[in-house]
């Protein structure tokens, strides 16, 4: 009885850690998949694959496309500033630019 509890408890760990392996390879592949998204729209030589974080909002989130970047940010023009969502609060970022 002891040896089948120790198989189990064995088993039930390996599907543990393959779910959250799974997880986390989906979120990273969403993450970059939506980052890659926004990346296309803006100006030539900018990129979201590295940024300045400017502000950190009170804003909740769950997905890039529920942050609005604010009037403020959009009508500077010393960087083409826009927001992700970072650690569940939408976060105003200024993308690297990287050349053309």
């Amino acid at each position: 009885m002891v040896y089948i509890l120790k198989k189990f408890i064995v088993v039930f760990f390996i599907c543990a850690v393959i779910a959250v392996v799974g997880y986390v390879m989906t979120r990273d592949a969403l993450f970059d998949e939506s980052v890659a998204q926004e990346s296309e729209s803006l100006p030539l030589g900018y990129t979201l694959e590295k940024y300045t974080v400017i502000e950190t909002t009170n804003i909740a989130c769950k997905e890039h496309e529920e942050c609005i970047t604010s009037a403020e940010y959009l009508v500077r023009s010393n960087c083409p500033y826009t927001s992700l969502c970072l650690e569940k609060k939408c976060t105003v970022v200024c993308p690297q630019y990287v050349g053309e």
